[in-house]
């Protein structure tokens, strides 16, 4: 037990190793510079940290101290106190990074230290480095919330050793809008890279993580996520596996569509050996997805995409699921069946469907509709190759089995996304966020290898020869709660500003595998998504299921695809169309709303000029392939699950085979702790744990949190999630911007 002893005086170790005695007078005027002088908030943190003063403490933990305190009284009821630990935290940073006056420091110290690229920096003049410094607004500190502020400085901030910050918020901002505009013509870059930096600064706009992390890093990745296909080839199945574990190393998630890979049985060119099938490779992409994690922010993530027609469909469909041995399922990885109307179809009739091995039926994998209707008719009926039938309903059963078990098994309709696209190229597959994010890939293909001798480096060289491309997700988000506030001239900078930038990305990014700089020079599509919309409706004091909701909805964002297409054919007036534009829907007069058919009660009456959009194009094109992009969200019911040592289980699931009686305490039971018959053994981060007991409220309110990433989560309100500095806090008092330090999901 700790006691306080009365009367004796503290020392307090300074950060160069001087102790000095601890002075309540000083530690009450720091405190209230972050009250910003509220004599009542400096007398409650002061009183609230008398009792964690302790003799010989150190005074970045006597700091620490203030943050955590401050920071747990932060509450709806109590707002207040979110400013209080943001400046309190602002001290702490300012300690650490002396301040905002010499930017010639932090980049000597970024190149020193060799966090920055020389490469980039050494375009610019020591006048230069000096006026970029002067673009900095340190007051813009203070736009953060304390979550925010301390997610902000965890994740983005730079540091030139593990443990040393070089960067405050500004710095960072700064940074990414030199990488997006340093290739800028000279007269422009300066006025350009203002441009930018002041709208991350004024959180007008978000760029996508691998912007934030990568820029002004000597290989910077630029990229969110790829898409790519492996051929029906060893030599491209591997390819595929090595671009995999390049782009993840950057910071990229990852699509990847096996449809193409023959299916077990089958028998192998040249070798006259027999097929093992897509499965044993998938499980090589899922050990590849686990080796590299994203740029060290996240860890790797692949979903893997497969046609409904596959004849391996029904096992890849089992692959995810709770059950099965070990070796017979690949869970660490996330999968996408590539639904079809035929499929739909014979469901509703209930018939059976023909399942192929795709090396017999390539025209079915770059088809869709009617095409592949009559395609798909012919190879049931043609003799000589081999099928499987199955029923349509047993195949619909356990997508649906597995969906609802594990949450996962993403759903793709290729009709649809191929009847609605406005590039000229099939589309087969999506991102790692399936609809987020869809376009046109071509297989990777590696060639033999040739032996040749270099006369001038006097030894044996080996070439090959590779092609097919990789897509590439070039991401960033409007802040819609900022959006509403700019008048029409503004809205015209902010996406002109932001476009320019989104198209220098492409530009001014490493590429970890030219496949991917081969389908930017050609496609280069770009994705404005948004972000705060929950909070704009909340602002406008809206109900998610009104009309009127809709309807704000439907012209909110009809406006800001009409500033997008503006934009983009004002850029290709000015640097050229994108490169293959002849034969798309955009050279034959189509805007996307028209390829895309919704039921009369979503459809509102358009509201924007959209026929001098359509004559811009038709005059100058546009300069982006694909324009918008809406990060997705994922939910999760009460049927949440979990890993354990039986596999995958609801929570549901584990109540009833540990003899909890959930039925019983929904009904009448209090909230308490319910012990387990026996203990349960609980994947966690840690490795496997065990658990002898699960609180459980009954049937209580809820709330859905939406965290960075787009994953979503619902829990009750007394439940209880970390922050990233250590304090714990109710669901009920979270606030948009929270740092939660982890969620294993």
């Amino acid at each position: 037990m700790v006691e306080k002893v009365e009367g004796k005086a503290n020392l307090i170790i300074k950060r160069d190793g001087r102790e000095q005695k601890y002075s309540p007078s000083k530690l009450k005027r720091a405190i209230d510079w972050c009250t910003q002088g509220r004599e009542a908030l400096t007398q409650d943190l002061f009183a609230s940290l008398d009792v964690k003063i302790h003799n010989r403490m150190k005074i970045e933990h006597l700091w620490d101290a203030v943050i955590a305190t401050a920071a747990n009284k932060i509450s709806e009821m109590y707002i207040a106190w979110d400013s209080v630990a943001k400046r309190a935290l602002l001290l702490k940073i300012y300690k650490e990074v002396n301040n905002y006056d010499n930017y010639k420091d932090v980049i000597a110290q970024g190149l020193q230290s060799k966090v920055y690229s020389s490469e980039i920096l050494s375009t610019f003049s020591e006048d230069e480095i000096e006026e970029l410094g002067s673009f900095i607004v340190k007051e813009r500190d203070f736009l953060f919330t304390f979550a925010g502020l301390n997610m902000f400085m965890e994740k983005y901030a730079m540091k030139y050793t593990k443990t040393k910050i070089l960067e405050l918020p500004q710095h960072a901002y700064l940074r990414v809008a030199i990488q997006l505009h340093y290739n800028d013509p000279k007269k422009d870059r300066l006025k350009n890279i203002q441009k930018k930096y002041d709208q991350l600064s004024k959180h007008q706009i978000t760029e996508a993580t691998p912007k934030m992390v990568n820029s002004l890093k000597p290989q910077a990745q630029m990229f969110s996520c790829t898409l790519m296909r492996p051929a029906d080839d060893s030599k491209s199945i591997n390819y595929t596996a090595n671009a995999m574990g390049l782009f993840s190393k950057y910071g990229s998630g990852l699509g990847v569509d096996i449809s193409a890979i023959r299916a077990g049985g089958q028998v192998i060119k040249g070798t006259n050996g027999i097929s093992s099938g897509s499965i044993p490779f998938i499980k090589m992409y899922q050990e590849v997805v686990a080796a590299y994690n994203q740029g060290g922010t996240r860890v790797g993530a692949a979903t893997i995409y497969y046609d409904w027609f596959h004849s391996e469909a029904p096992e890849l469909t089992m692959l995810k699921d709770a059950g099965g041995k070990d070796d017979e399922r690949a869970r660490k990885l996330k999968y996408a069946i590539k639904w079809g109307r035929l499929l739909s179809e014979r469901i509703i009739k209930d018939e059976s469907i023909t399942l192929f091995s795709p090396n017999d039926v390539e025209p079915l994998l770059y088809s869709c509709g009617e095409e592949f209707k009559e395609y798909y008719e012919r190879f049931e009926r043609l003799r000589g190759i081999k099928k499987r039938t199955v029923s349509a309903r047993d195949f619909a059963f356990n997508v649906a089995k597995v969906r609802a078990e594990t949450g996962n098994l993403y759903v793709l309709f290729k009709d649809n996304v191929n009847k609605q696209r406005m590039g000229r190229d099939f589309i087969t597959q999506g991102n790692l966020c399936t609809a987020e994010v869809v376009l046109p890939t071509e297989p990777l293909k590696v060639s033999e290898e040739k032996l040749i001798y270099d006369y001038d480096r006097k030894e044996y060289v080996i070439t090959q020869d590779i092609s097919g491309t990789i897509a590439l997700c070039n991401l960033s988000s409007i802040n819609l709660v900022n959006w509403v506030t700019l008048n029409s001239k503004e809205k015209h900078e902010l996406i002109s500003t932001l476009l320019l930038s989104m198209d220098n990305a492409t530009k001014n990014s490493y590429y970890p595998v030219k496949a991917g700089e081969i389908f930017m020079e050609q496609h280069n599509p770009v994705g404005v998504g948004v972000s705060n919309y929950a909070q704009l409706i909340a602002l406008n004091k809206l109900r998610w299921d009104d009309e009127k909701t809709k309807k704000f909805t439907h012209e909110l964002f009809e406006e800001i695809a009409w500033y997008v297409l503006y934009h983009s054919a004002l850029l290709a007036k000015r640097l050229g169309r994108y490169k293959t534009y002849e034969g798309s829907n955009w050279e034959k007069g189509f805007l996307p709303h028209e390829l895309s058919k919704l039921p009369d009660r979503f459809n509102y009456p358009l509201k924007q000029d959209w026929e001098l959009v359509r004559n811009m194009i038709k005059e100058y094109g546009v300069r982006f392939e694909y324009h918008l992009a809406i990060a997705p969200t994922q939910c999760q019911t009460k049927d949440s699950k979990i890993t354990t040592n039986k596999g995958v289980e609801s929570l549901e699931e584990v109540m009833n085979r540990l003899g909890v009686d959930h039925e019983g305490i929904e009904a009448d039971g209090e909230p308490n702790w319910y012990l387990f018959k026996e203990p349960l053994i609980v994947d966690t981060p840690f490795g496997m744990q065990e658990s002898s007991k699960i609180w459980y409220n009954g049937l209580q309110p809820t709330r859905t949190i939406v965290f960075e990433d787009g994953f979503s989560a619902t829990f009750t309100l007394n439940h209880r999630l970390m922050l990233s500095d250590g304090t714990w806090v109710f669901i009920k008092d979270l606030k948009e911007g929270d740092d939660i330090k982890q969620i294993n999901h």
